[in-house]
């Protein structure tokens, strides 16, 4: 408005080419400039005694749940002009950005907001939006603290990890930097002592020398650790929140937070259809381990449900075969060779799987590594040579199983199918037990595992009797 009537006076001016409306403009600039510069003095004076203060009532919360934002203004004076003060919160917070209005003469209001992320990660709720408003002036300032929201998966129920139905008893992951203690290279058996984990105990050397032993474990220092995330199809099988992914996710939360503990360097490896989807090289720090725990929390599963054979032979299985039935001209030479040699072609094709190519590239390092391997039985053939690889080239590998029939649709309706399925998966699992510097255990949820179990146990009772 004062510009249009300054422009308007102007060319009065040189229309009438009098310099008494000239007057009335230098006026109007007078009553403009003094205006302007009363409201950069209201802005500095709001700057100068308001305090905001954005608080969460929790900073870590799962996915669906809510937690309260809390936002405060308070001012050491009344507010020389209007002022509306909202937050800057973030996308997928699910909630609406409230105002807090202040009129002149105020001096404290506040506000209180409920957050529910939808989707895992983290959440910046920026420096709030504070807007000064006067008769012939608004200006909007940033003003205010920065609060972070983790948003984590939702845990999945009772999750177990152990071996053949039974838990671990040491935590995964451990190791001492100090003396013998649960790491992969056996150093020494020594007799029991009261106070030693059962987990520990030695029970060959225990019935070959007819006295109890538990096996010490060479001290490790400095480990490297490459978490390697499967997040392929099949591993979205199960019910929402109670996915292979959920229950795997949270065991490489934990063995983060045992690197962590023992500032150990940590990598990441995410893997999907078309090979490695993230890599973070293995380093130690604070951000470091955060910005694995964010990755973590963020996979999902790609591509579609789907499974290889498992039943599928190793490389080395089929090359015996192979060399056995070379120069065979019998029927049955001549029958099995096209078979055998099918069989072949299909394992070699394991080597450009994503797992496999995954472990590939990054296994062979002049320094040893600990591959914590996350997955499921429903590609065995390149599991199994994907880990044969990695121990191969002289490191170290834990394998985390979700049996596939655990998270079956008729898993309940069908207890006994379920169990005999089972037991395919845990023959497999102590296939990969057996290797070289690998240990392998199963994760998923335990009341499932023990129905299945105790339908076996009932099967067999029922056998005898």
């Amino acid at each position: 408005m004062l510009a249009a009537l300054v422009s308007a006076l102007v060319g009065l001016a040189i229309l009438a080419a009098t310099p008494v409306y000239l007057v009335g403009v230098v006026a109007l600039v007078a009553v403009g400039i003094g205006k302007q510069y009363r409201f950069v003095q209201t802005a500095r004076t709001v700057q100068a005694t308001t305090t905001i203060t954005q608080s969460l009532g929790r900073p870590r919360i799962s996915v669906g749940d809510d937690v309260e934002l809390e936002l405060s203004v308070e001012l050491s004076e009344p507010a020389p002009a209007t002022l509306a003060i909202s937050p800057d919160l973030p996308v997928g917070l699910g909630a609406t950005t409230p105002t807090i209005t202040i009129d002149p003469g105020d001096t404290e209001a506040s506000e209180r907001v409920s957050l529910s992320p939808h989707v895992a990660g983290a959440f910046t709720v920026k420096k709030a939006a504070v807007t000064i408003t006067t008769d012939s002036f608004a200006e909007t300032l940033r003003m205010g603290n920065t609060s972070e929201l983790i948003a984590e998966p939702r845990s999945p129920r009772q999750l177990h990890v152990g071996a053949g139905g039974d838990e671990i008893a040491a935590a995964y992951g451990d190791h001492s930097a100090e003396r013998g203690g649960s790491g992969l290279d056996p150093a020494e058996l020594r007799k029991y002592v009261p106070g030693d984990p059962a987990a520990r105990i030695d029970w060959k050397a225990t019935a070959r020398l007819g006295e109890t032993y538990v096996r010490e474990f060479e001290a490790q220092t400095d480990r490297a650790t490459v978490l390697v995330s499967d997040c392929r199809g099949p591993l979205a099988a199960g019910e929402s929140g109670h996915r292979k992914i959920d229950y795997l996710r949270d065991v490489l939360l934990a063995v983060t937070a045992v690197s962590e503990r023992l500032d150990d360097p940590l990598g990441l490896l995410t893997v999907d259809e078309s090979g490695i989807a993230q890599r973070v090289d293995p380093t130690r720090s604070n951000t470091q381990y955060n910005t694995i725990r964010t990755h973590l929390r963020e996979i999902e599963p790609t591509g579609l449900l789907g499974r290889d054979d498992p039943e599928t032979q190793t490389v080395a299985q089929t090359t015996r075969a192979a060399s056995l039935l070379r120069g065979d001209d019998t029927a049955f030479g001549q029958t099995l060779r096209p078979y055998v040699a099918s069989v072949r072609s299909h394992v070699e094709r394991v080597r450009s799987e994503p797992l496999f190519d995954a472990i590939n590239r990054t296994s062979d390092s002049e320094e040893q590594r600990l591959f914590v391997i996350a997955t499921d039985d429903s590609n065995r053939a390149e599991l199994r040579e994907a880990v044969k690889l990695a121990a191969r080239r002289g490191n170290q590998v834990l394998v985390f199983l979700t049996p596939s029939p655990l998270f079956e649709t008729y898993a309940l309706a069908d207890l006994e199918g379920t169990y005999e399925s089972y037991l395919s998966f845990e023959q497999f699992r102590k296939e990969l037990d057996r290797a070289p510097r690998t240990r392998a255990f199963e994760v998923g949820p335990g009341d499932r595992i023990e129905n299945v179990l105790a339908a076996g146990r009932r099967r067999r009772r029922v056998a005898r009797e």
